[in-house]
């Protein structure tokens, strides 16, 4: 029935994805196992493989999308630059190779907001050295939201998850209620991950909207690894607002101050 008309034809074959036979080696996902054969050895190099978002697929890399829609579609998203996939490595040219270390940054890659997924290969090896590919394959960045509550309250916002191929975080967002003062409102949210290769991630945000003004910033770095040793977070969030409390004859400005520390150390078992 879609093949009937041009654009259901379209939307069907972007929707619906057919297991056709590929002559190209199709890669499994791996894991810790997968590279224990290569443990010990050097590794020499290290490539950067980036997938397009749309009409690719992560087991296989070597793919190139043939549909006109699909190409068009792409063109619309920056992908990751190749900086920024190196910096969320564990490991580099001339270290070591740990199968463990691997693995987990498989799993890294792939837990990052604007990956989809990604494939950590052992492309050849040679006289106790080894080539590396990295293949990851992005989130589509651009995106908005619409919150329903009534019909005279809500919020819409857009939003963008990877500007520039950075791997910068901007949301906007716009709250409203026809019953509350400051509507509608306004607030705007810039999340950085992975700060100079140190895995802390910075957010900042401010926010005026339905009679509350806030505005902050927290710095927190997780235990993203089994080598990771020590993380720990810094929250801070000042707030104003106006209260209608009982005891006051009318309602009385409001501020009052957030703030949250968090440190944790890990030991391998």
């Amino acid at each position: 029935k879609a093949s009937k008309y041009l654009i259901t034809k379209k939307l069907y074959d972007f929707v619906v994805v057919s297991n056709k036979p590929s002559t190209t080696k199709q890669i499994s996902g791996s894991s810790e196992n997968d590279y224990l054969k290569y443990s010990g050895k050097i590794i020499r190099k290290i490539v950067i493989k980036r997938l397009d978002v749309f009409g690719t697929d992560i087991n296989n890399p070597l793919g190139i999308p043939s549909e006109k829609f699909v190409n068009i579609l792409n063109k619309t998203h920056i992908n990751t630059i190749e900086r920024i996939i190196r910096k969320n490595l564990l490991f580099s040219e001339g270290d070591t190779l740990s199968p463990l270390l691997l693995s987990d940054n498989e799993r890294i890659l792939r837990q990052l907001p604007y990956i989809d997924d990604s494939r950590i290969i052992i492309i050849s090896e040679s006289d106790g050295y080894v080539d590396i590919m990295v293949v990851t394959k992005d989130i589509y960045s651009l995106g908005g939201s619409f919150e329903y509550k009534s019909v005279s309250k809500g919020a819409v916002s857009v939003y963008d998850k990877n500007i520039f191929g950075t791997g910068h975080d901007l949301k906007l967002r716009m709250p409203y209620d026809s019953d509350s003062t400051g509507s509608p409102g306004f607030g705007v949210f810039y999340n950085v991950n992975n700060i100079s290769r140190s895995f802390i991630n910075l957010n900042v945000y401010y926010q005026d909207a339905l009679g509350k003004r806030m505005y902050g910033f927290g710095i927190d770095r997780q235990l993203v690894s089994s080598a990771t040793k020590y993380a720990g977070g810094i929250s801070i969030r000042q707030t104003f607002t106006t209260e209608d409390l009982d005891t006051l004859p009318e309602p009385e400005p409001l501020k009052f101050n957030y703030q949250d520390y968090w440190l944790s150390r890990s030991f391998l078992l």
